[in-house]
């Protein structure tokens, strides 16, 4: 039923924004928020594809005004993905900021994803120290191969191959241990000890 929308013009979409408290009862609020905000970010997207300024716009406002401070959260990291898209690094290392020390401290898997991009794209050593206490509190959240694994990359990066060493190796026994694969914390392991 709530997978049969996709476009928020559209007369069923409508239907569940305005009846999403009644849906709630019978698919669990968690599902049908998810479902609303899912749609609207795609729609930017779309919007934002096709270089429509002002549906993009458009879309926002009228996001910001159904979902919130869900919006405010989902519109901050489609913004830094974008700086990061058009490689506008100082933009997208002060949303990265806002989003991960506002938006997403205690969500372990958005911090770990945004240090993955740092790894990535950014080169500015001021900005890579920043992203290890993103690192480190993911970690604190939850210590899993992921972001063990993009701990060891950070660090490798900022230069600290010895300490990089043993993050790594944490990374590739958990990655085993929950039957992920460790190709690439393996490899990168032997890079640094060769």
């Amino acid at each position: 039923f709530l997978n049969n929308f996709d476009r928020i013009d559209s007369e069923f979409f409508r239907y569940v924004v305005e009846h999403r408290k009644q849906l709630a009862e019978k698919y669990t609020g968690e599902s049908v928020e998810r479902k609303i905000s899912m749609n609207y970010a795609r729609n930017i997207y779309n919007a934002s594809l096709v270089r429509d300024e002002a549906l993009v716009a458009k879309i926002k406002k009228e996001y910001l005004e159904v979902c919130g401070d869900v919006a405010v959260v989902q519109l901050a990291q489609m913004d830094m993905y974008t700086a990061q898209k058009n490689k506008d690094f100082k933009t997208m290392t002060a949303l990265a900021t806002l989003v991960a020390e506002k938006y997403c401290w205690n969500d372990q898997v958005q911090l770990s994803n945004i240090v993955y991009t740092y790894v990535t794209v950014i080169d500015r050593k001021k900005d890579l120290k920043k992203a290890e206490k993103w690192i480190k509190r993911s970690i604190e959240l939850e210590e899993v191969s992921y972001n063990l694994y993009n701990y060891g990359c950070l660090l490798a990066k900022l230069g600290k191959d010895k300490a990089a060493i043993p993050v790594l190796k944490k990374a590739v026994e958990a990655a085993n241990q929950e039957g992920n694969s460790a190709e690439n914390a393996q490899e990168l392991l032997n890079k640094l000890t060769q």
